[in-house]
């Protein structure tokens, strides 16, 4: 015999993808579960109404148009009111905000 290990009995050789074998898929049994590999789906939630008292930063950013990190500078300068709840929760009233971001719009002089 030979001393080197056969392809088909050695644990440590990669296969080709072609060479898998697809994972058994008998359902009847009571205890069969999903392959390992196989992620679970989600379905992605509607998006809930934005209360216009208690908005979030991601819903500023959103309804102006302007990433977080804007409103967050907004937020250093003190340019819109917010509500902080906690250290990190931080709260938005949507119309403060707006009339907070109308006082800094430029107008034209006719």
């Amino acid at each position: 015999m030979s001393a080197t290990p056969n392809a088909n009995t050695c644990s440590l050789r990669r296969r080709h993808p072609a060479e898998e074998k697809p994972p058994k898929t008998n359902s009847s049994s009571p205890g069969s579960r999903a392959p390992a590999t196989a992620q679970p789906t989600r379905k992605a939630s509607p998006a809930l109404p934005v209360s216009r008292r208690r908005a979030r930063k991601s819903d500023v950013a959103r309804e102006f148009g302007v990433s977080i990190r804007t409103v967050d500078k907004w937020i250093h300068e003190k340019k819109i009111p917010f509500v902080k709840i906690s250290e990190r929760l931080i709260r938005f009233d949507l119309d403060a905000v707006d009339r907070a971001i109308n006082r800094y719009t430029i107008r034209e002089v006719a």
